[in-house]
């Protein structure tokens, strides 16, 4: 088994270089394993309380968001105890390490993972201040770490340093670029707002944890307001279509009802129609005999007697008949007018008997026997 060396304080500290190129691997296995995965009090800075402990968590938090979604080979650590060969061990308040699996481990040995820290960020509250703004940038720069971020959580002010090449052992402070400093390990711009270290990737600013889960939360609730809005106007445009066809329907069924009224009133028309024809009708059949009465007579007085008796026998018969006709007739006729008679007296009583001499002419015609007006009858024809 191989003794590990102490720093002079007396705390563990990882072989020399030279020291672990001679060993086997299963003994720097052992020797790794060997090597304590915490730091005692007397080794770190005492608490600094929350705004330093958000600080660095944030930061963490932020950073392995980022990389997780763009799926590059990084390791995150905070507080971890770090171990270069020789040297005293410490315990960043953040480190990255680029091309390293993000596997847990309980301590970083830079002789076992084969390369060093590439990024670090301390944060400062309270306490010893030259600890982080100067033993610690000469630390840095000294055991090679390409760049240092110092943000003074107290004063919400930030500073950055670069090794100028690899072989470099003496930092140059990073310039802001309108308040931007550039980190071109994490290929990110780093910023100092208000009382947070944010990170940006171009102009995209990096969200933390809660403010990413609230931006989903603030889109998952726009995108149902969006589907509740579409939902309600999509039953809108229901209720207005359905409305739409009601309207259409009772249109429909008006139109329907007025044309039923208009063939009703059509109907109606034709009736009446009909009713004042056959009414016409009825009238003419009753004014006809009259008519056929008054033509008989007029036949019969300029008729010669003789040229009658010698009329056929079926003439003479069909004349009859129409005579007969024309006596219920003239007797119908008769009987109202004089009725009318008894109504209006005077002049209608001439008529009256002016008709019903015509009505006993024309009886006489009907009984064969006309009468000369100056003598007897005529004799009939053989």
């Amino acid at each position: 088994m191989v003794a590990l060396r102490a720093s002079p304080t007396g705390f563990p500290m990882a072989p020399s270089v030279e020291e672990w190129e001679a060993l086997s691997s299963a003994e720097r296995a052992a020797v790794a394993a060997s090597l304590p995965g915490e730091v005692t009090d007397a080794e770190m800075a005492p608490p600094e309380g929350e705004r330093h402990f958000k600080a660095k968590t944030r930061a963490l938090d932020t950073l392995r968001s980022y990389f997780t979604r763009q799926r590059r080979r990084i390791y995150l650590a905070a507080e971890m105890p770090t171990y270069y060969p020789a040297e005293p061990r410490f315990a960043p308040d953040l480190f990255a390490v680029l091309d390293a699996d993000d596997t847990e481990r309980d301590k970083w040995v830079v002789s076992s993972e084969g390369k060093g820290l590439d990024w670090v960020l301390e944060v400062h509250v309270g306490g010893d201040r030259k600890k982080d703004a100067e033993r610690n940038v000469a630390r840095y720069a000294r055991l090679g770490i390409p760049e240092y971020f110092l943000y003074d959580r107290a004063q919400n002010l930030l500073a950055a340093y670069r090794l100028a090449s690899p072989d470099a052992r003496i930092y140059t402070a990073i310039l802001p670029n309108q308040g931007l400093y550039e980190s071109r390990v994490l290929g990110l711009d780093v910023q100092v707002d208000q009382d947070r270290l944010r990170f940006y990737a171009g102009t995209a600013l990096l969200l933390e944890s809660d403010e990413f889960i609230a931006r989903l939360q603030a889109m998952y609730d726009d995108a149902q307001r969006r589907r509740e809005e579409e939902i309600r106007r999509r039953e809108e445009a229901d209720r207005r279509r359905e409305e739409a066809e009601q309207r259409r329907d009772e249109e429909t069924r008006r139109r329907e009802e007025e044309t039923h009224r208009r063939e009703e009133a059509e109907q109606r028309r034709d009736e009446e129609t009909r009713r004042r024809e056959e009414a016409e009708q009825e009238l003419a059949r009753f004014a006809r005999p009259a008519r056929t009465t008054q033509a008989v007579n007029r036949q019969m007085s300029g008729t010669n007697p003789g040229r009658f008796s010698r009329t056929p026998a079926a003439s003479r018969r069909r004349l009859a008949s129409l005579s007969d006709r024309s006596s219920a007739t003239s007797s119908a006729t008769s009987s109202a007018m004089s009725r009318r008679r008894r109504r209006r007296p005077g002049p209608a009583r001439s008529a009256g008997a002016r008709a019903r001499r015509s009505d006993r002419r024309a009886s006489g015609v009907a009984c064969g026997s006309p009468t000369r007006r100056g003598g007897g009858p005529r004799s009939r024809a053989p």
